[in-house]
């Protein structure tokens, strides 16, 4: 309390905590293994600090972490004070005994990120106080607590074994189901066999000139998964062209093999059969799924994450992530510079798509545009080089894959086939997929005869 009864609020801190931690690690040599790689933050005094990082300096340099080396080091350093062998001194004797490091080491590690919430929270309110744009407040208000709630967790180097371990688990599963998927499964059959599903972490690009279909194709995807029952999948769906009612009467097409015509003029009374009966049956179905469509045109990778970040946190889990499309997405102000070139920009979005995936660790489909080269090819057939704006899209990506028609000439008929591209493949083989293609009812289906023709001389991709 203060002199007029109103508590004084400090940054929580442990100064005894700090001094029981540097003792464990000046008496006992093998706590340094244990503590080397701790976040020097973790110490509010600055005088502990430095010593912290003195004693980590010396044991990464395979020396011994002892009163004398580290007061020798913060002499050279120009990191030592008046008093600094003293205080060394009391260190070196203090209690409890090196065996007890862990505990002052946890007590750290929360003051820590109490401070940082508090730091975070202040900054957000200036933000606040000053915002012209509200949801973009929001957004990183929820980005830096998702941040501070990450480093609590901090991935750190961890032996080879743990990694071998995990594999030799998952190649014990395909062994046992050589013919399961082990990631998202998309239901086209050729396409996840080749994929093993869409896995975890990846970022995979669909790209098409436009009205080949690569939304259709996105929502055949979400279809399959509501038509095979995979309900408890929480997948969420970014639409920057469409809103979410013209994309799920895409999904009642599909489902329900009406005619878009016929659900976009309401004469599904034409379409024969149990036409109504069927579309309230998909809506209950719907009701079930874990599905979330935002279909705000404005959307910049950071508040995509804030989102998904928010999604996660209510339903414990992710699972896919469709963003249609990569380049109708802005730049946060903050990353956006002046003057910078778009495919600078698309570069900055595929980057951040990329450590989305990670973060969520769910597949992320993104649709991207192609470049106006290829209009000017007499083939049409997509290359690596097509990828509109940025060399950096693949180089990001995990997976990218082209959508393009097997006949040109035949893009005006009702039906038609379309080749499905798995130009890179990062973990996995290239290949192409033949699907028959139905306008009217928005719907992909892999051809069961898979022998490609086309109607011209395919050239070498790039």
């Amino acid at each position: 309390m203060n002199e007029n009864g109103t508590k004084v609020k400090n940054y929580p801190s442990n100064y005894e905590a700090e001094k029981s931690l540097l003792c464990c690690m000046m008496i006992d040599g093998e706590v340094m293994s244990s503590v080397f790689d701790a976040n020097p933050n973790i110490f509010f005094n600055e005088r502990n600090r430095n010593i912290f990082n003195a004693a980590v300096a010396l044991y990464a340099d395979n020396k011994e972490v002892k009163l004398l080396t580290l007061y020798d080091y913060l002499e050279r350093n120009k990191k030592s004070d008046v008093d600094i062998l003293d205080y060394l001194t009391e260190i070196n004797n203090y209690e409890p005994g090196g065996s007890n490091y862990k505990e002052p080491l946890e007590i750290l590690k929360r003051d820590m990120l109490l401070r940082r919430v508090i730091s975070t929270c202040n900054e957000v309110l200036e933000d606040a106080y000053f915002s012209l744009d509200a949801e973009a407040t929001i957004a990183t208000a929820t980005r830096k607590i998702t941040e501070i709630d990450k480093d609590a967790d901090k991935a750190t180097l961890e032996h080879i074994s743990k990694s071998g371990d995990e594999f030799l688990k998952r190649l014990n599963e395909r062994m046992i189901n050589p013919k399961g998927t082990s990631g998202f499964k998309t239901h086209f059959r050729r396409f996840d066999h080749i994929t093993n599903g869409l896995q975890k972490s990846d970022l995979i690009i669909l790209a098409a000139r436009p009205s080949v279909g690569k939304t259709s194709f996105a929502w055949n995807i979400v279809s399959n998964h509501i038509k095979h029952g995979d309900l408890a999948n929480v997948v969420a769906v970014f639409s920057l062209e469409m809103p979410g009612v013209q994309l799920v009467q895409r999904v009642f097409s599909t489902l329900s093999d009406i005619e878009m015509g016929h659900l976009s003029g309401g004469t599904i009374n034409q379409a024969g059969g149990n036409a109504e009966d069927n579309l309230w049956a998909i809506q209950r179905k719907l009701e079930k799924t874990n599905i979330f469509i935002d279909g705000s045109s404005k959307q910049t990778p950071q508040s995509i994450n804030a989102k998904c970040a928010k999604l996660k946190a209510q339903k414990g889990r992710i699972d896919l992530v469709i963003i249609d499309y990569l380049q109708l997405m802005d730049l946060d102000k903050r990353d956006s510079r002046q003057n910078e070139s778009t495919a600078v920009q698309v570069g900055k979005m595929s980057k951040s798509l990329k450590i989305l995936a990670r973060e969520l660790d769910c597949p992320v489909i993104a649709l991207s545009q192609m470049s106006r080269g290829i209009e000017g090819r007499d083939d049409k057939i997509p290359k690596l080089s097509d990828l509109r704006d940025s060399g950096a899209i693949e180089q990001d990506a995990d997976i990218v894959m082209f959508l393009s028609r097997e006949d040109e000439a035949e893009k005006s008929h009702a039906f038609y086939n379309v080749i499905l591209d798995i130009a890179k493949h990062r973990n996995g083989s290239l290949a192409e997929v033949r699907f028959k293609w139905e306008g009217s009812r928005v719907k992909f289906e892999e051809s069961d005869n898979q022998t490609i023709v086309r109607s011209f001389n395919k050239e070498k991709r790039k």
